[in-house]
């Protein structure tokens, strides 16, 4: 996460995409749904604006999609929100309020459902 803020994305991809091949050998649901999460803030998005490298918007969407759909299927709510705000990022970044706003209401539903401050920091952000 540290080369993605300091705007070093191409590095953090690999990075993440390393990660992402181990938490799946190790069937770690948690660390897969963080990685692809925060992979999918890579592409086009508030956080990358003005960073040289941005990843193909379709790629990161899908990213964003892959680690909502794990948390769902396992009922981790916080990792649902995570996954949700990710995504909303990158759609509120393209203009695409009408898709963001349905979840980014449901992320911050769940993350005061759970008390997950910081998924409600993040959401009010995207909000």
């Amino acid at each position: 996460m540290v080369q993605t803020v300091i705007g070093r994305i191409r590095q953090g991809k690999a990075s993440y995409e390393q990660a992402i091949a181990l938490f799946r050998e190790q069937d770690d649901q948690i660390g897969l749904i963080s990685s692809l999460a925060t992979l999918s803030e890579q592409g086009p998005s508030i956080y990358t604006d003005t960073a040289a490298f941005i990843a193909p918007r379709d790629e990161a969407v899908a990213h964003g999609r892959q680690a909502l759909k794990i948390a769902q299927q396992i009922g981790y709510r916080a990792g649902e929100a995570y996954a949700l705000c990710s995504l909303c990022g990158l759609f509120v970044s393209q203009g695409e309020y009408a898709t963001a706003l349905p979840d980014i209401r449901r992320a911050l539903q769940i993350a005061e459902e759970i008390d997950h401050r910081q998924w409600q920091a993040f959401a009010l952000t995207v909000y």
